[in-house]
């Protein structure tokens, strides 16, 4: 119940921030998607994804992007309006867990990722990872939260005009159900 309320506050806020935005009836129907993940969410990072939120606004507007397996995909209609809500645990972490080259990539837990060879390897590693996101870790030393705050900001300061929300899903855990926190933005300055 709480969280089909949930999704109508969302589904409103969305509409109405984007019918202002575009001058459209308030009634007239628009077609988005309220629950997209990018590389900066771990769980989307592991399956492959490597779409930033760029590209998943330009996939939005109708332009074409590279799904992880190499081919080229597009939507028959660009939709009108999008919410990326990428897990704000370990926001943009991974991606720098996969890099050698960053502070956090150098971690041991991150040096036995880069080099798993097999998904037995890829999953030993990644459970070290799982440990730290439910808070079994009290001094976490993988976590950086300047990346976190990095990522957050990149995307929070494009140069997209098209209408979008911007959110964090926040992890429940012990009990707690998960929070999904969206912030609709646009660049005419009408909802920040």
């Amino acid at each position: 119940m709480h969280t089909r309320r949930c999704l109508a506050l969302i589904l409103f806020i969305a509409t109405t921030s984007v019918a202002a935005a575009e001058g459209v009836a308030p009634r007239q129907a628009l077609f988005g998607e309220l629950h997209v993940r990018t590389q900066l969410s771990f769980d989307a990072f592991i399956f492959g994804v490597r779409a930033t939120p760029d590209d998943a606004y330009r996939y939005a507007r109708g332009e074409a992007i590279t799904h992880p397996a190499g081919f080229a995909m597009q939507l028959d209609r660009p939709l009108d309006f999008i919410a990326v809500t990428d897990h704000a645990m370990y926001l943009g972490i991974m991606p720098q867990m996969a890099d050698p080259a960053t502070r956090v990539g150098a971690h041991p837990i991150s040096r036995r990722m880069q080099a798993a060879t097999t998904q037995e390897e890829r999953l030993a590693a990644f459970y070290e990872v799982i440990g730290r996101l439910r808070g079994d870790v009290t001094d976490d030393d993988l976590f950086d939260a300047s990346v976190a705050r990095s990522a957050w900001q990149e995307d929070r300061n494009d140069n997209v005009t098209f209408p979008r929300l911007l959110g964090v899903q926040a992890p429940g855990g012990q009990g707690r159900s998960a929070l999904a926190r969206l912030n609709p933005t646009m660049e005419s300055g009408l909802v920040s």
